[in-house]
């Protein structure tokens, strides 16, 4: 998610059909490129607005959805496209000014203004690439085995995703052994 607001209803429930956001990026790629797809979903996951492709750095929805009477978080979803320009540790932020949608009461019909009529931004997302670091632990060291020995420990690996953007899912891992003869047998 780039974010989420929160709306706060009260009286009568609300026709939202215009909100214009703002996307400000840090990307080299325009943000045309390297956005797609823009949504405003409900607290259950449903698209109300969108998906919209950004124009120069805004995406405007006239999609009319209806926001209840009381509390209601709304995120806002896009797709981050692989060729936009994006590169790691670029930010992304979304913001809009609640004074400027267009909202009518849904009994009243009534025109109403929201509230702030200033700007509300959302936090500020980093882009991460997915990656994964593996190095080989330094136990079990260097040792003799024996001939028949069972559950013998012949390596030890780290997997570390701790930089990455995201969980990595191992799915398979191959190994190659080699089986040297230090020694020959003597009569």
């Amino acid at each position: 998610y780039l974010g989420a607001y929160k709306f706060t209803v009260k009286g009568e429930a609300v026709d939202v059909s215009a909100l214009t956001l703002t996307i400000t990026s840090s990307t080299s790629g325009n943000i045309e490129d390297a956005l797609s797809g823009v949504e405003l979903v409900d607290p259950n996951g449903n698209v109300v607005a969108g998906p919209t492709d950004p124009g120069t750095a805004t995406v405007a929805w006239t999609d009319t959805f209806t926001v209840p009477i009381g509390e209601t978080v709304y995120k806002v979803r896009a797709d981050l496209s692989t060729n936009g320009g994006w590169s790691t540790n670029d930010t992304i932020y979304v913001s809009f000014t609640p004074s400027a949608m267009t909202i009518r009461g849904t009994v009243t019909s009534n025109t109403i203004t929201a509230t702030p009529s200033s700007s509300v931004s959302t936090n500020t997302q980093t882009v991460k690439a997915a990656t994964l670091t593996v190095t080989r632990n330094t136990l079990p060291a260097d040792q003799n085995i024996i001939v028949g020995q069972l559950g013998v420990a012949l390596t030890s690996w780290n997997f570390d995703a701790t930089n990455s953007g995201e969980d990595i899912r191992i799915t398979q891992i191959a190994f190659a052994g080699r089986l040297g003869l230090l020694g020959k047998k003597t009569n």
